[in-house]
């Protein structure tokens, strides 16, 4: 059973506003108006709306979020494919590929595999 976008938008409007009264427990009805400008604040309570609600802010939203209402917007928002291109060193090599010698090629870092620049020569590049 697929809930309807209103019945989702309520559930995060309440997880979020159940972590910022937590915080600031004096803001009552007024949790919506409340300035973010104190860094340590702001952290603390995109941290919170983050593991409540499981929507990770990318960097480059940040500076966007003033207040309360801003953060709320947010979550609010439905998710987008970073507009962003891949990694530009692998984009050149993909292009260039047929002008490159055979024993030249760009092995990505992946992180989830622990590769570490003196383990790259031992192991074996094509798994990546």
């Amino acid at each position: 059973m697929s809930q309807t976008p209103i019945t989702v938008y309520k559930h995060i409007e309440a997880a979020f506003r159940t972590v910022v009264t937590r915080r600031l427990p004096e803001v009552g009805a007024k949790w919506l108006e409340v300035e973010l400008s104190d860094p340590k604040l702001k952290f603390e309570i995109l941290k919170g709306g983050v593991s409540v609600i499981g929507k990770e802010i990318p960097n480059l939203e940040l500076n966007n979020i003033k207040t309360v209402s801003d953060a709320l917007k947010f979550f609010l928002k439905p998710s987008t494919p970073d507009p962003r291109k891949g990694h530009p060193t692998a984009e050149w090599f993909e292009a260039h590929k047929g002008e490159l010698p055979q024993n030249m090629q760009f092995i990505p870092y992946a992180k989830e595999h622990g590769v570490k620049r003196e383990l790259r020569s031992k192991l074996d590049k094509k798994e990546f």
